[in-house]
């Protein structure tokens, strides 16, 4: 669990009323069109995400729902760029003030691509070589020891 969440306290077992209501939501929700339980769900998350609860449920969504790799494009959040971000990237407050709300975004867009195309395959690449190398290391180990 993030840790920004060890402060909420949620509850430890649901009682049985909620169970009886959660029954009741779950047969209307079966009777609503496809749109309409989109357009539901999305209605309620923004209630969840503008809320104190928001880094439990980005948490819970991660953890019950990993992104695959061929998801990225779709599930990479988007961000945003504030002004202090590039002041602590270490530019000064006079090329900070130059950039507007438009080439912040700009530079998001074009970091979250970056993110996203250039930098997880090749390091995926590196990562698995790595393993494989220790794995030829332990396997030429446990050659030796036999």
């Amino acid at each position: 669990m993030p840790v920004e969440q060890d402060d909420i306290d949620l509850p430890g077992q649901i009682s049985p009323p909620f169970e009886a209501e959660s029954a009741q939501i779950k047969a209307l929700w079966q009777e609503l069109p496809d749109a309409h339980q989109v357009a539901l769900v999305l209605q309620l998350a923004s209630s969840v995400m503008s809320g104190p609860l928001r880094p439990y449920f980005r948490y819970a969504m991660t953890q019950q729902w990993p992104v695959r790799p061929n998801e990225f494009p779709v599930a990479y959040p988007r961000f945003e760029i504030a002004e202090e971000d590039l002041i602590q990237a270490n530019l000064d407050e006079e090329d900070v003030a130059q950039l507007s709300p438009e080439h912040r975004q700009e530079i998001a867009e074009t970091m979250r691509n970056h993110f996203i195309h250039d930098w997880f395959w090749p390091e995926l690449r590196h990562v698995a070589y790595m393993v494989l190398e220790n794995l030829g290391q332990a396997a030429a180990s446990d050659r030796d020891v036999s």
